[in-house]
Protein backbone atom coordinates (compact mmCIF):
# COMPACT_ATOMS: atom_id res chain seq x y z
CA UNK A 1 0.00 0.00 0.00
CA UNK A 2 1.56 3.42 -0.94
CA UNK A 3 1.01 6.24 1.37
CA UNK A 4 1.18 9.90 -0.10
CA UNK A 5 2.12 12.71 2.46
CA UNK A 6 3.72 16.03 3.03
CA UNK A 7 6.39 15.62 5.91
CA UNK A 8 5.45 19.35 7.41
CA UNK A 9 1.33 18.58 7.39
CA UNK A 10 1.79 15.14 8.84
CA UNK A 11 3.93 15.36 11.90
CA UNK A 12 3.20 19.48 12.59
CA UNK A 13 0.11 19.31 15.07
CA UNK A 14 0.55 17.79 18.15
CA UNK A 15 -1.99 15.17 17.88
CA UNK A 16 0.23 13.20 15.46
CA UNK A 17 1.87 12.00 18.70
CA UNK A 18 5.25 13.49 17.82
CA UNK A 19 7.37 15.15 20.23
CA UNK A 20 7.62 18.75 20.06
CA UNK A 21 11.25 19.53 18.92
CA UNK A 22 10.44 16.87 15.70
CA UNK A 23 7.19 18.11 14.48
CA UNK A 24 7.00 19.44 10.79
CA UNK A 25 10.50 17.83 10.30
CA UNK A 26 12.60 14.27 8.93
CA UNK A 27 13.18 13.22 12.28
CA UNK A 28 9.47 13.43 13.36
CA UNK A 29 8.72 11.53 10.44
CA UNK A 30 10.73 8.56 11.32
CA UNK A 31 8.89 8.55 14.62
CA UNK A 32 5.48 7.99 12.57
CA UNK A 33 7.36 4.92 10.60
CA UNK A 34 5.66 2.35 13.21
CA UNK A 35 2.04 3.92 12.92
CA UNK A 36 2.79 3.67 9.11
CA UNK A 37 3.75 0.19 9.32
CA UNK A 38 0.65 -0.46 11.62
CA UNK A 39 -1.92 0.31 8.84
CA UNK A 40 -0.12 -1.58 6.42
CA UNK A 41 1.59 0.83 4.16
CA UNK A 42 4.39 -0.92 2.17
CA UNK A 43 5.56 2.43 0.72
CA UNK A 44 5.41 6.11 1.53
CA UNK A 45 5.63 8.95 -1.37
CA UNK A 46 6.72 12.19 -0.38
CA UNK A 47 5.28 15.25 -1.54
CA UNK A 48 8.15 18.07 -2.83
CA UNK A 49 11.18 17.77 -0.15
CA UNK A 50 13.50 19.70 -1.83
CA UNK A 51 14.34 23.27 -0.97
CA UNK A 52 11.64 25.79 -2.19
CA UNK A 53 10.76 29.40 -1.65
CA UNK A 54 7.87 29.78 0.98
CA UNK A 55 7.31 32.87 -0.79
CA UNK A 56 6.93 32.05 -4.35
CA UNK A 57 3.27 32.45 -4.37
CA UNK A 58 0.26 34.80 -4.98
CA UNK A 59 0.42 38.01 -2.38
CA UNK A 60 -0.87 37.01 1.11
CA UNK A 61 -0.43 33.39 0.67
CA UNK A 62 2.33 31.05 1.37
CA UNK A 63 3.58 28.29 -0.59
CA UNK A 64 2.71 25.29 2.02
CA UNK A 65 3.24 22.70 -0.57
CA UNK A 66 6.65 23.29 -2.02
CA UNK A 67 5.37 23.23 -5.78
CA UNK A 68 8.17 25.58 -6.81
CA UNK A 69 11.41 24.16 -6.64
CA UNK A 70 14.73 26.04 -5.72
CA UNK A 71 16.86 23.30 -5.32
CA UNK A 72 16.33 19.81 -6.71
CA UNK A 73 18.08 17.38 -4.66
CA UNK A 74 18.65 19.72 -1.75
CA UNK A 75 16.20 18.76 1.08
CA UNK A 76 14.10 21.72 2.47
CA UNK A 77 15.77 23.21 5.41
CA UNK A 78 12.41 23.93 7.09
CA UNK A 79 11.68 20.07 7.47
CA UNK A 80 15.00 19.61 9.58
CA UNK A 81 15.11 20.12 13.25
CA UNK A 82 19.15 20.82 12.52
CA UNK A 83 19.59 23.46 11.01
CA UNK A 84 23.67 23.43 10.58
CA UNK A 85 24.58 23.36 7.05
CA UNK A 86 24.51 19.72 6.51
CA UNK A 87 21.72 18.86 9.06
CA UNK A 88 19.32 18.70 6.37
CA UNK A 89 21.14 16.01 4.29
CA UNK A 90 22.12 14.37 7.32
CA UNK A 91 18.26 14.25 8.67
CA UNK A 92 16.99 13.28 5.33
CA UNK A 93 19.45 10.51 4.68
CA UNK A 94 18.11 9.22 8.14
CA UNK A 95 14.61 9.10 7.56
CA UNK A 96 15.21 7.35 4.23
Amino acid sequence: MIYELHVKGFTARANSGVIAEKRGTFLGLIEKIPYLKELGVTAVELLPVFQFDAQDCPPGKINYWGYAPVSFFAPHQAYSSRQDPLGPVNEFRDMV
